[in-house]
């Protein structure tokens, strides 16, 4: 990635296209920093498995974006986030033929029914 924005600006982030995606996102999902019409690149909702639900979450992205950790993290508070085994699973990676790979996680426990519980991609540029 030499010679690449990433993203680093006065507000931590570039945002080149006006998606409100920052550059290393861009990048990640393999998109354009200067078309703002791409697609949405993830997918959040709940799935029911044997009469319980769980969050899901997924994406596609970038395999040429080796220098990129991405991380799915869940919480119920949104100030603490939690990631791993016991936390969130992932159910597949499907190559699309194009670049990129779909990614579908879900929490590893169900959704209790009385309380609210939030997913979120977190990327971190290998130094």
């Amino acid at each position: 990635m030499a010679g690449r924005d990433v993203g680093i600006g006065p507000h931590g982030a570039h945002r080149g296209d006006g998606d409100g995606l920052v550059a290393l996102a861009e990048y990640f999902f393999g998109q354009s920093d200067s078309d703002p019409s791409t697609p949405q690149p993830w997918q959040a909702g709940v799935t029911q498995v044997g009469g319980s639900n769980y969050l899901t979450f997924s994406y596609s992205a970038s395999v040429a974006a080796v220098d990129v950790d991405a991380l799915v993290e869940i919480s119920d508070d949104l100030a603490t986030w939690r990631s791993g085994v016991g936390e969130v699973e992932l159910l597949s990676e499907t190559p699309n033929g194009d670049g990129t790979s779909t990614f579908v996680f879900r929490s590893a426990s169900a959704i209790p029914p009385t309380s609210r519980e939030y997913m979120r991609l977190r990327l971190t540029l290998r130094e």
